[in-house]
């Protein structure tokens, strides 16, 4: 019947499945209700014809009343017939490359990924079953990016072992939501189980199997044979991610030594390409782990660099993990200023007095009130005064400080057999010129060529020229003039409007004792000269990686004293020592060009984003400055990109650059404005390549253990031939919808020709029955 009614009402079709349902009455236990009631109406309908005596004609009347009732029940049902097409698909299968770096590792003198080479081309076979039966998805994985699909030629080669790291908990997750709506029957994962992801160690493999729980299918994992080996790797790094300028900053390296014994190996610490510390680290039988702790002193603020190495042996497995760097974010906490003093005077009270003031400044100060050579008729010791500490100071912490001021001092009594002050001059000078400190002298009649100066490293690293000679003190009273450098140094910049500034050195008070040099050093600045001597009263010097000024006066005290005593201020003469001591330690708050790399790390192959900021003499953003632009290899000097452009209108300058390798840099802007030269700033940056991967190169079996035993699958040590004796995927019929067409069969005009036909025939009979 079903049949007759798909052929009769539908026509001839080739579908797949057939299917009746009712549209009118869904619930199954109306439609019983329904037939009840219908088989009731025929019951009566035959009890109503006791008054019919021919059993054939009354046998007709209820075939008819039986046809009307099925009718409105049909009616009521709305019975449909559901035509489906179909197709069968085929399950998937993944087989999944690891393509991190720790696969082209070389154990037993092939690359790990070998074997995996191995593996396809004695399975061929195979694989082209699978191919035959299955959907076969080609994948490769290596940190948290995505799957990606490897194709072509890759497929017998393998993909490229480049990955920085390996994320197994990512993989997982990549497959769980590639194949949530898939019908996949199986993964074939080839990996060395190295994961570095983020997932902390002691929790990794509970997190593996969590995981692995989840995926729709289970893991096959093939894992690299047992390896022998010898490494020795920089596991860790431990230090603080920033220091404080002048302060000792401590380092400890993790170093895991495999394969070695009774050997010495330096471990050494380089800031830049400089090597400034290296310590023997002896390797003792059935030892692995090591830590070698080092301390370094950064004299710089801003990024610095150091570096971590272990020279490799010629046996070792890896080299890379040989080396680690560390990017030292370099900031100040607080100015440290040694100030020494020949005699109490106006100038040091009033100096001394502003920067014990400043917040900003940690100060120490001596002024001498008695020095060795003095006849004293009193034991040292019912002597209240305290030695001046020499040797401590010059020897021991110099380097501690920023600044170190010589204010009308003599040292030539400190100088005897036993004091070596002039050995002491020679750690100042150094100080200067190596470790970027700054160095201020200021005038008297102990200082300059008076307090012994010249000839000395002191002069050495002074703006000035010195001449023991021909150099006196003018005692007149003058005003200093400034020079044309003058009008724009941060130093002598007491206001930013240029004709303002000037204004205000015109009427600042005039100045007592002036100590008459020679000239400036060539390559220094005289900011300030005396108005009838023509020589500088106020020089500034950049002297090797610090700073040096001269101030040859001592009277500087009176912009301050009859400022305020003529009813003005001493705003300015606040200003003016407090940019002195700003430019001399190189406050980056003073620089009129900056570097600003997007971020302090790049990965390879990323491009690299740098903005120059640049600043005009009044500190306000300066449109259209012109840039000249370097990047240069901070470990070998070498230049990677030179070019000029133009700052916007906002004085900002844009320049980006890709595909710099591995390596630190130094990216170096010089700015102007016309003929004006604004100066120069640099910033450094890293292409880091990860080392995860070879940090600990060893395979870990245990995670490919868990993931297949947690997904229901089966861990695999390569090599491994007849691979189809021992795996078996299953591969269940799947069938998936095509499409789905809808005929209803009661409304049409067969079917309402019955339903009136046998109404109006049970009528006819009834009537004549009667007759």
């Amino acid at each position: 019947m079903f049949e007759f009614l798909k052929t009769f009402l539908v026509g001839p079709a080739s579908t797949d499945a057939w299917s009746l349902t009712f549209a009118g009455v869904t619930e199954p236990w109306l439609r019983a209700v329904i037939l009840i009631l219908a088989m009731a109406v025929v019951v009566l309908s035959w009890m109503s014809l006791r008054g019919i005596s021919s059993f054939p004609r009354k046998s007709f009347i209820i075939f008819l009343r039986c046809t009307a009732t099925a009718a409105l029940v049909i009616m009521i049902l709305e019975p449909q017939l559901q035509e489906q097409q179909t197709a069968r698909i085929n399950n998937k299968v993944a087989l999944v490359f690891d393509s991190s770096k720790s696969m082209a590792v070389k154990a037993g003198g092939s690359e790990r990924f070998e074997g995996v080479r191995e593996f396809l081309r004695e399975n061929k076979t195979f694989l082209e079953l699978l191919e035959r039966d299955f959907d076969v998805d080609y994948l490769s994985f290596s940190g948290p990016e995505k799957l990606k699909e490897v194709r072509g030629a890759e497929v017998e080669t393998g993909p490229n072992l480049e990955g920085q790291s390996t994320d197994i908990a990512s993989l997982l997750r990549g497959l769980i939501k590639r194949y949530r709506d898939s019908h996949i029957s199986g993964v074939l994962l080839f990996s060395d189980g190295r994961d570095t992801g983020n997932v902390p160690a002691e929790e990794k493999l509970e997190e593996i199997g969590k995981l692995a729980k989840e995926l729709p299918a289970p893991v096959f994992t093939f894992g690299p044979p047992p390896e022998e080996y010898k490494d020795i790797a920089i596991k860790e790094v431990t230090a603080d991610g920033f220091a404080f300028i002048r302060n000792p900053w401590n380092i400890q390296v993790t170093i895991r030594v495999k394969g070695y014994d009774n050997v010495t190996l330096p471990v050494t610490l380089k800031e830049g390409g400089k090597i400034i510390l290296s310590k023997p680290l002896k390797v003792e039988p059935g030892r692995e782990y090591y830590v070698v702790s080092m301390k370094a002193m950064p004299y710089f603020t801003g990024n610095v660099l150091y570096t971590v190495t272990v020279p490799p042996l010629a046996d070792e497995l890896v080299a890379e993990n040989n080396t680690a760097s560390v990017l030292l974010h370099v900031i100040r906490d607080k100015i440290r200023v040694l100030h020494l003093c020949g005699r109490p005077s106006w100038d040091e009270l009033f100096l001394r007095r502003i920067l014990k003031k400043d917040p900003s400044i940690d100060l120490i100060s001596f002024f001498i009130l008695r020095s060795p050579t003095d006849l004293v008729e009193a034991p040292s010791r019912e002597l209240s005064l305290i030695p001046f500490p020499a040797e401590e100071l010059f020897t021991q912490v110099l380097d501690s400080f920023d600044l170190v001021v010589f204010q009308n001092f003599d040292y030539q009594p400190y100088d005897a057999s036993y004091l070596r002050f002039s050995y002491y001059m020679e750690n100042v000078q150094k100080f200067v010129k190596e470790t970027g400190g700054a160095f201020l002298m200021v005038g008297g009649d102990l200082a300059f060529s008076h307090g012994g100066y010249d000839q000395t490293p002191i002069e050495d690293i002074l703006p000035i020229e010195m001449d023991e000679v021909s150099d006196h003190i003018d005692a007149e009273y003058f005003k200093p003039v400034l020079t044309a450098q003058g009008m724009t140094h941060p130093v002598t910049t007491l206001e930013y409007d240029e004709a303002r500034n000037q204004r205000v050195w015109e009427e600042l008070p005039q100045l007592d004792g002036f100590n008459v040099v020679s000239d400036v050093k060539q390559g220094a600045v005289a900011l300030g000269i005396h108005p009838q001597h023509k020589r500088p009263v106020l020089a500034v010097r950049d002297v090797g990686k610090g700073r040096t000024m001269a101030l040859l006066t001592d009277g500087s005290w009176r912009w301050n004293f009859r400022s305020i005593a003529e009813g003005g201020s001493n705003r300015h003469y606040m200003k003016f020592w407090d940019n002195a001591v700003r430019w001399l330690i190189k406050d980056p708050e003073l620089d009129l060009v900056r570097v600003v790399p997007q971020k302090e790390e790049y990965l390879p192959g990323e491009e690299v984003h740098l903005k120059i900021e640049v600043l005009g003499r009044d500190y306000k953003p300066l449109p259209e400055a012109q840039l000249a632009v370097e990047i240069i290899n901070a470990e070998t000097g070498e230049k990677v990109l030179e070019k000029t452009l133009n700052a916007d209108s906002r004085g900002q300058g844009h320049l980006s650059y890709e595909n710099l390798p591995a390596g630190f840099y130094k990216a170096q802007a010089r700015a102007s404005s016309g003929s004006d030269e604004l100066g120069e700033a640099s910033a450094l940056f890293g292409v880091i390549s990860k080392m995860e991967e070879f940090r600990e190169p060893q395979a870990d079996e245990a995670v490919l253990e868990k993931l297949a035993g947690a997904s229901g699958g089966r861990y695999f040590r390569l090599p491994v031939s007849n691979i189809h004796e021992s795996l078996h995927i299953e591969n269940p019929e799947v069938l998936r919808l095509l499409g789905r067409k809808t005929h209803t069969l009661w409304d049409n005009w067969v079917f309402f020709t019955i339903v009136i036909g046998a109404l109006a025939t049970e009528w006819w009979t009834r009537k004549t029955s009667r007759r």
